[in-house]
């Protein structure tokens, strides 16, 4: 229903950050015109750098066929890629639909998004433990830990900590 095709993401958003889209579309034509169903909708995603995108991103997407009047929301989420350059991106969404009669209608929005790096910011990336499930009575188990820096300061000295009262487990790695 807007007249506004460009976007902007109110808050810097971090690398690694979980994005969440929720796209609301609405098939326009009124349902008095003979040829008001979209048939073949298709939204294209398209970066203006593609270092923001995770490898496996998903760019085009197939919407169900949606009558005049009818509307339909979809939710696109995906997490940004923890290495992208912190700096200004453009996601270009492109939406096209094709009547009954042929003529393919398109709808284009821009989303802006401001990509920052905090000084400090390590994460636990991968944590994998085996057995799945631990109990007091295991005699013990194996824990890989993936750390990674996506701050802007060298961490020289970085700590994990591992602490479970009730299976006696105080440790500290450095």
């Amino acid at each position: 229903n807007s007249d506004d095709t460009t976007f902007e993401l109110e808050n810097a958003i971090k690398p690694g950050t979980e994005l969440s889209l929720t796209l609301q579309v609405k098939n326009l034509l009124d349902n008095d015109y003979d040829q008001s169903t979209f048939d073949d909708i298709q939204l294209a995603i398209e970066a203006s750098n593609d270092d923001i995108l995770p490898d496996h991103f998903e760019n085009e997407y197939h919407l169900d066929e949606l009558e005049g009047g009818q509307s339909d929301a979809f939710e696109i989420n995906f997490t940004l890629n923890p290495d992208a350059d912190a700096r200004d991106y453009t996601l270009d969404l492109t939406l096209e639909a094709e009547d009954e009669e042929g003529a393919v209608h398109t709808v284009e929005r821009e989303l802006k998004l401001q990509l920052k790096r905090k000084t400090n910011d390590v994460r636990i990336v991968k944590a994998d433990i085996s057995p799945a499930t631990i109990t007091a009575c295991d005699a013990g188990f194996s824990m890989q830990v993936e750390l990674k820096n996506l701050g802007t300061r060298v961490q020289d000295e970085t700590a994990l900590i591992i602490y479970n009262e009730r299976l006696g487990i105080n440790t500290n790695i450095q």
